[in-house]
C-alpha cells in the first residue's frame, strides 16, 4: 500500500514536471490514477507508471458510417423537418420577390432627365468685337481681347460667345456686313489664327464660340461680284440677281431694290442697300460656296452659326412686291443644317444653326423645321410702355407658337436696338429684365454690357478728322448707339482701349460709375454683375431648365410665373413692373402647386429690401415687392 502511494506520488510528480517543461503546448490531461499501472515490475529501482487519460483522443471518433446516416436519411421525422425546410426557404424566396415588385410598381418614379445639349443648356453672351476691347492701340476692339477676357465671361456663368460678323469687309464700311472675302477676318480685328486661338482658349474654359454669318450679299468690292458685273458668262455670271430692268420692289425708305450697272448694262438686286448686292442662292455654284465657307469656319473651331437676314433671301421675283421669308430661305435653312449634320456624324460634336427672320410669326416658326432655333425678339419689345400683362402676352405668345417638341430662346439686346436701361427708362430695371431672360423656359442670350446696366451713347458726335470715316457708315449716330464701348474700368475709354488712343465710338458718360471694376469692387452698392452671376447658376436648376412654364399671379404691375420640373423643387418667379410697391398672396394663383411658404433664392435688390435674405423662409400669401424688384422663392416638390 505504501509502495503504491509512494509510486502514484512519484508519477504525478513526473507528469507535472513534465508538464512544465512542455508549458508551450498547455496540454490539460485529466489524470486517472485507476488507470496508472507498473511495465518494469520490480527490475528498476524506481516504479515507471503509465497513467491514461479518460479524455479520448481527437481522432478516436470518425463519425457515423454511411448506414447509420440512412438510417436517419428515412427516418419519417427527419423527412418531414427536411421539407418544411425546403417549402419555408421557397415560400420566403417568393415572397421577398412579391415585395420587390410591389416596391417598384408603387415607388415615385424617378424623374427623365431631357437629353439636352450644349446650346440648351447654357447661357449665350453677343459679343460685338469692335467695341469689346481693343489690345493693339488702334481703337477698334479685336479677337486677342475677347480671348483676354475670357476669364470674366467665364466667371460671368458665360458658356457660349455669339461673335458678331468678323469677315473681311470694304475698307470704312460695316465690319462683316459689306464682306469682301468670307473666308478671312477683317484685318481690324485680327486674323485667322486670332480665331483659331480664341476658339482653343474657349474649348479649355468648356466654352463654344458661335459665328453670325450673312449669306445673302456681299460688298460691291467683293471678287465675285466684280468678275459677274465683267461677263454674261463664265464662272460668276449667275452669282448675283441680275434682271433688264426694274420690277418695281421698293425699300421702306421709298428708293428701289434695283441698281443699275454699267458695266454689265443690267440692274442687280439690292435688299439691303446699292452697296449690298443680294447673292443669288438659287445659283448651286454660289450653294457650293456657302456651304465652303461654313465648312472652312468650323474646321477653325467654330461651334455653330446665326444666320442674319435670312428672311431677305429672294426667291420669285415676279411678285409685285419683295416676299420675305421665300421658300428659297426654307429650303436653304434645311440644306446648311445636313452639312452641320454631317460634321456632328465625323467629329461627334454638335453644331447649332440658329437662324434670325424678320416677319410675321407663322412664317418665322417655319425656321424652328430647318434648323436648331429660329431667334426670338419678342423681348425686344419691351419698353417702359409694356406693363406686365404685356411681358406676359409677347412670352406666352412666342411658347404657343412654338412647334411641338422644339426648344425657346430668349433675347433682350441686340447691336440694333436700344439697350435694356435706356428701353426702360431707369437703371433699375435691368436686373428686373435679366432675371425675366434668364428664368424663361429656353436659352437666353445676352448682350456684351446688359451685365453691368450700360445705357445707350444717345448723342455720337464723328469728328470731322474722323480716322475710322464712320460717316460713311448710313445712319451710324442712331444706329450705334447700342454698340458703344464695353465699360471695364473708371479710367479714360473705361478700360476699353488705352487712355491716349482715340476710341472708335465715345464711351458712355456714366461709365466711371458703370463698369465691370467699380461693380466688383468690396463694399460696392451697384450689383448688376452679382445679380447675372446668381441668376446664370440659379439656372443651372433643373426646374429653371426645363422645368414647366405656368404663369401665377398677373396684374398690371406683377408678372410672377412658376417653373417645375417632375421631381425637383419647383421655383416662383416675381417681378414689379410698375411704379408702386405691391403687395400679393401667391398661394391662391396656381390651384394646387404653390405651398403657403417658400425660401428666398434671389432678390434683385440685396441691399435694399432686409425682408428678402438669402435662405429665409417667407409666407407666400402675403409678399411685398419694391418697383423694380424680382424675388425667386424655392418650394419643394410635391405630387399633390
Amino acid at each position: 500500500m505504501a509502495l503504491e502511494e509512494k509510486a502514484s506520488g512519484d508519477a504525478y510528480i513526473a507528469d507535472k514536471s513534465d508538464n512544465m517543461e512542455n508549458d508551450e503546448e498547455k496540454i490539460d490531461i485529466e489524470l486517472d490514477d485507476s488507470k496508472a499501472k507498473f511495465i518494469n515490475g520490480d527490475a528498476a529501482p524506481e516504479a515507471v507508471v503509465v497513467i491514461g487519460s479518460s479524455s479520448p483522443k481527437s481522432d478516436d471518433f470518425a463519425g457515423m458510417g454511411k448506414e447509420e446516416l440512412l438510417k436517419y436519411a428515412d427516418d419519417p421525422y427527419w423527412v418531414k423537418v427536411r421539407l418544411a425546410v425546403f417549402i419555408l426557404f421557397w415560400v420566403a424566396w417568393f415572397g421577398m420577390l412579391a415585395a420587390a415588385i410591389v416596391i417598384i410598381v408603387l415607388a415615385p418614379k424617378c424623374p427623365p432627365r431631357p437629353n439636352l445639349e450644349w446650346w440648351q443648356t447654357g447661357v449665350m453672351y453677343q459679343v460685338y468685337p469692335q467695341s469689346f476691347k481693343d489690345t493693339d492701340g488702334n481703337g477698334l476692339g479685336d479677337i486677342k481681347g475677347i480671348q483676354e477676357e475670357l476669364p470674366y465671361l467665364k466667371e460671368l456663368g458665360v458658356k457660349s460667345l455669339v461673335l458678331a460678323p468678323i469677315f473681311k469687309s470694304a475698307e470704312f464700311k460695316e465690319i462683316g456686313f459689306d464682306v469682301t472675302d468670307f473666308m478671312d477676318v477683317d484685318p481690324s480685328l485680327g486674323t485667322i489664327g486670332c480665331f483659331e486661338k480664341l476658339t482653343k482658349a474657349a474649348k479649355k474654359k468648356r466654352m463654344k464660340v458661335i459665328l453670325d454669318f450673312i449669306p445673302h450679299s456681299t460688298s460691291k468690292t467683293n471678287k465675285w461680284f466684280v468678275e459677274s458685273a465683267n461677263a454674261k458668262d463664265g464662272k460668276y455670271a449667275d452669282y448675283y440677281i441680275w434682271a433688264a430692268k426694274d420690277n418695281g420692289w421698293k425699300r421702306k425708305s421709298g428708293e428701289s431694290m434695283w441698281v443699275k450697272d454699267d458695266t454689265r448694262g443690267e440692274f442687280y438686286l439690292a435688299t439691303l442697300g446699292p452697296d449690298r448686292p443680294n447673292l443669288n442662292l438659287k445659283s448651286a455654284n454660289v450653294q457650293n460656296e456657302i456651304k465652303t465657307i461654313m465648312s472652312f469656319w468650323m474646321d477653325k473651331g467654330a461651334d455653330g452659326f446665326r444666320v442674319l437676314d435670312v428672311s431677305s433671301i429672294a426667291g420669285d421675283l415676279s411678285t409685285a412686291t419683295f416676299k420675305e421669308n421665300s421658300p428659297l430661305a426654307y429650303n436653304l435653312t434645311r440644306d446648311w443644317k445636313a452639312l452641320m449634320n454631317d460634321y456632328k456624324q465625323k467629329t461627334d460634336k454638335y453644331r447649332v444653326l440658329m437662324v434670325e427672320p424678320v416677319g410675321i410669326s407663322n412664317d418665322t416658326m417655319k425656321y424652328y423645321e430647318q434648323s436648331d432655333m429660329s431667334i426670338n425678339r419678342k423681348l425686344l419689345k419691351v419698353d417702359q410702355s409694356c406693363n406686365a400683362v404685356c411681358v406676359l402676352s409677347k412670352v406666352e405668345g412666342f411658347i404657343a407658337s412654338l412647334p411641338s417638341g422644339k426648344w425657346a430662346n430668349w433675347l433682350t439686346g441686340t447691336v440694333d436696338t436700344k439697350r435694356v436701361a435706356t428701353r426702360m427708362g431707369k437703371k433699375e430695371m435691368v436686373s428686373a429684365i435679366n432675371t425675366l431672360l434668364l428664368t424663361l423656359p429656353g436659352t437666353a442670350i445676352g448682350y456684351y454690357g446688359e451685365e453691368i446696366g450700360m445705357s445707350d451713347v444717345k448723342n455720337i458726335v464723328i469728328p470731322a478728322d474722323d480716322p475710322f470715316k464712320l460717316n460713311q457708315i448710313a445712319d451710324v449716330a442712331n444706329r450705334y448707339k447700342s454698340r458703344t464701348p464695353m465699360q471695364w474700368n473708371s479710367e479714360a475709354n473705361a478700360g476699353f482701349t488705352a487712355s491716349n488712343v482715340t476710341s472708335w465710338l465715345p464711351v458712355a458718360n456714366d461709365s466711371k460709375k458703370y463698369n465691370v471694376k467699380s461693380e466688383q469692387a468690396s463694399g460696392s452698392s451697384i450689383d448688376f454683375i452679382d445679380i447675372f452671376k446668381q441668376l446664370t447658376k440659379l439656372r443651372e436648376k433643373p426646374s429653371l431648365m426645363w422645368g414647366k412654364f405656368v404663369p401665377a399671379r398677373v396684374t398690371a404691375d406683377i408678372l410672377s410665373y412658376v417653373r417645375q420640373a417632375e421631381g425637383h423643387p419647383g421655383y416662383l418667379v416675381a417681378i414689379n413692373f410698375g411704379k408702386d410697391s405691391s403687395t400679393n398672396d401667391y398661394t391662391t394663383a396656381v390651384s394646387n402647386l404653390l405651398p403657403q411658404e417658400g425660401i428666398t433664392v434671389f432678390n434683385s435688390m440685396n441691399f435694399d429690401h432686409d425682408d428678402f435674405k438669402i435662405g429665409q423662409k417667407i409666407d407666400l400669401s402675403n409678399v411685398l415687392l419694391n418697383p423694380g424688384e424680382a424675388v425667386i422663392f424655392e418650394f419643394p416638390w410635391s405630387q399633390e
